[in-house]
This record gives C-alpha cells, sequence and structure tokens, in this order.
C-alpha cells in the first residue's frame, strides 16, 4: 500500500468511527420524529435494508407521532415484527388478528 492508500484507509476509518449513525443514546431522544429516525436506522443497522424492516419502522413512526394506524396496518406490523423477531406472543396475536378480520 502506497502512502497515498494508507491516508485514505486513515481517514476512511476515523471518520467512520466518529459518525455512529444513529447515535449510542437514540432512544433517550424527546423528539418523536427523529426517535422514529433513529430506530429505523437501528433496525436497517440490525437487520440490513428489508422490507420487513420499513414496515416495522413505519408503523413505530407513527405511533410516536401520534397518528391513527389502520388495523391493516397494525397486521402488517406484526407480521413484519414476527419476522424480525420470532416471538411466540407475537404471533398468537397475529393468529387472533386474522382469524377476527375473516369473521
Amino acid at each position: 500500500m502506497d502512502e497515498q492508500q494508507a491516508d485514505t484507509a486513515e481517514s476512511t476509518n476515523s471518520s467512520e468511527e466518529s459518525e455512529v449513525y444513529p447515535p449510542p443514546n437514540w432512544p433517550l431522544t424527546k423528539d418523536p420524529a427523529l426517535r422514529a429516525e433513529y430506530f429505523h436506522a437501528q433496525l436497517i443497522n440490525q437487520f440490513g435494508d428489508i422490507p420487513e424492516v420499513h414496515t416495522v419502522a413505519a408503523y413505530q413512526r407513527k405511533k410516536e407521532l401520534g397518528l391513527p394506524v389502520t388495523i391493516d396496518e397494525y397486521i402488517a406490523s406484526l407480521e413484519a415484527r414476527y419476522h424480525l423477531w420470532q416471538n411466540k406472543r407475537t404471533l398468537q396475536v397475529l393468529e387472533s388478528l386474522r382469524k377476527e378480520k375473516a369473521e
């Protein structure tokens, strides 16, 4: 590696370290819109840029901002949450809602 490549590698590493996104203390953010944005970024960091991440983040954003959600949005968010975090309780609620909606 020549001197210029070494300098570039050093500056890339140091800028990556100083630009952690979302910030480590993001759950303490008071602004609901910014907290929702940080939550979305955290999900992308954790799971990648997949549809389920966007579904969960969109639902959470609405909840953070106090916006109404439809039953279909709630069910979609539960399906996405179950995909990301397989949890018995989430599956039970999801199955119950699907059953109610079908009746």
